[in-house]
């Protein structure tokens, strides 16, 4: 998965996530503010995903990255002792 922030103006940011190829023809979907759901439309991306800062942008993706992949916020577990 691939993060990124998108300003669309002076105080507006859109983070948003996708894989390579939605990356690479940049069709990246926002990541809600208020749920876990993410939007393909940009209308939608404006009216659910801005948020007024660069670091409640980072924040949201911050927690999207510990939903989609909860095991790495426990490093180093599960670890093995020989008897």
């Amino acid at each position: 998965m691939i993060y990124r922030i998108k300003q669309i103006s002076e105080n507006q940011f859109i983070p948003q996530c996708g894989i390579l190829l939605e990356w690479i023809f940049g069709c990246m979907k926002g990541l809600d503010k208020d749920s876990s759901y993410t939007w393909s439309n940009l209308d939608y991306q404006k009216q659910y995903c801005i948020v007024n800062s660069l670091e409640e942008a980072k924040e949201i993706i911050k927690k999207d990255k510990l939903k989609r992949n909860p095991h790495k916020c426990q490093k180093g577990y599960p670890k093995y002792h020989k008897p």
